[in-house]
């Protein structure tokens, strides 16, 4: 009962914005840069929803129990969507196991993946609404060895690596980490100036963060998951919602807007349902969402945030 109400809630509100919202919605191309799928939603459905939303192509990749071979079968049966990418979230990864330079020399040498997944170096634990526990707070340092082997073994391939850290989050809980790990990251990026970098959920910056990053760093890139108002009632974590909330579909915030228009080369779509309610209950609204920004844009500028960028990054997307 509660997921039928709050999907009715989720559906008014994104109704409601239609209503408001004006102008002509971009309809050329969409590449989502990163999404996963769990346990709990079969690829034939998230291809379902991934033409639904018309995306044309998807870096792709499973998590949890999924196994990880299971993205190379759908990239064979769904040719030209479904583009892998190698899983991350491994336990000599993330627990620092043994086999991680092992397991890396794998996938440099697969000719079938097109990148890897988010490093997680900060993932805040995420606790549900009846109190439990659903994911563990993850720290990786970015000084960590393990962190620049990755780095490498995309190097050799010529990939960009994707960070995941959860800033405001830090931010709200007054955590001192934040600017530890904020300056770590900043460190990662001068060390490696010749790699491309992105960064999952906006790394939940702010705009001012956001825009003095860009101008500091020209291998930084941001990736626009969970920036859309269709999470705002479905998630409590902090993203970085970029559209004004209440506003019509598509309505960016101004500043949002601006920063958009003014670097449009980096930024790059990602719509990473995770959870089977995501896909079923965001990715296509999320998809529509963005359309409809896109629309309000420079021609130019919404090509970019679609696809150009996605294909200057990921050598396997421009084919």
């Amino acid at each position: 009962m509660a997921k039928c109400v709050m999907a009715l809630v989720v559906a008014g509100l994104l109704l409601s914005g239609a209503a408001k919202g004006a102008g002509a919605a971009y309809e050329g191309p969409m590449i989502s840069t990163h999404s996963q799928y769990d346990d709990d939603i079969e690829i034939d459905e998230v291809v379902r929803i991934l033409k639904e939303a018309r995306i044309s192509k998807v870096l792709l990749s499973t998590r949890l129990k999924r196994p990880k071979e299971e993205i190379l079968e759908a990239a064979r049966e769904h040719p030209g969507l479904v583009v892998p990418l190698a899983r991350t979230k491994v336990r000599p990864y993330i627990r620092g196991a043994p086999g991680w330079s092992d397991y890396l020399e794998n996938i440099k040498a697969s000719k079938i993946f097109a990148g890897m997944q988010e490093l997680l170096l900060y993932h805040a634990a995420k606790i549900n609404p009846r109190g439990v526990q659903t994911a563990p707070e993850i720290v990786v340092r970015a000084s960590e060895e393990r962190v620049a082997q990755a780095i490498a073994a995309a190097g050799a391939r010529g990939w960009p690596v994707t960070l995941h850290y959860e800033f405001r989050y830090l931010g709200n809980q007054g955590d001192p980490r934040r600017k530890q790990f904020f300056d770590e990251m900043e460190a990662l990026l001068r060390k490696h100036r010749d790699r491309a970098f992105t960064l999952m959920h906006m790394a939940q910056l702010g705009r001012e963060e956001a825009e003095a990053l860009i101008r500091a760093h020209p291998n930084v890139y941001f990736q626009l998951s969970m920036a859309a108002n269709v999470y705002r009632p479905m998630m409590p974590e902090p993203w970085t919602y970029m559209f004004a909330e209440g506003g019509g579909l598509g309505e960016l915030e101004p500043g949002w807007k601006k920063i958009l228009e003014t670097h449009p080369e980096r930024f790059l779509l990602a719509f990473d349902g995770v959870f089977a309610g995501l896909w079923r209950r965001a990715v296509v609204w999320d998809a529509q969402e963005w359309r409809a920004a896109l629309g309000t844009l420079r021609e130019r500028a919404a090509r970019l945030i679609a696809h150009e960028n996605a294909e200057r990054l990921w050598p396997a997307l421009r084919h």
